[in-house]
């Protein structure tokens, strides 16, 4: 009884670091391709949809046909790459997508509209 449970357990802390090692790669499926870009959503208040994503965890985080949109602005960028780790670029898109990016940024053939009417009065 000692012996199964032992291997319950290593077996269960083997599969939760698997699937640690593998985090970048499960989220660039389509799966989690939809529940990461949904997380950007609640936080921005708008839509945002890729055409794919590539992440990695030291980086660059690549994502083709990224489309952007609230009150605010309306963002395509055709190649959107970020040298940023995983960990890095999760807690910046999680604090307010864009404006918080840090490091080198590559961005291809990118249209950008400004809704001034969502813009704050000062």
């Amino acid at each position: 009884m000692k012996r199964r449970w032992f291997f319950s357990a290593f077996a269960g802390l083997f599969m939760v670091i698997l699937s640690l090692a593998f985090l970048p790669k499960i989220a660039s499926t389509r799966i989690g391709k939809r529940l990461f870009l949904r997380s950007i959503e609640s936080h921005i208040n708008g839509t945002v949809s890729a055409e794919s994503m590539e992440l990695s965890w030291w980086g660059p985080q690549k994502f083709t046909e990224l489309h952007i949109q609230n009150a605010l602005a309306d963002i395509q960028v055709d190649d959107f790459l970020c040298h940023m780790s995983f960990w890095s670029s999760l807690h910046a898109l999680s604090k307010n997508c864009l404006t918080t990016l840090r490091g080198p940024l590559e961005v291809k053939n990118a249209h950008i509209e400004f809704h001034p009417e969502g813009f704050p009065e000062i």
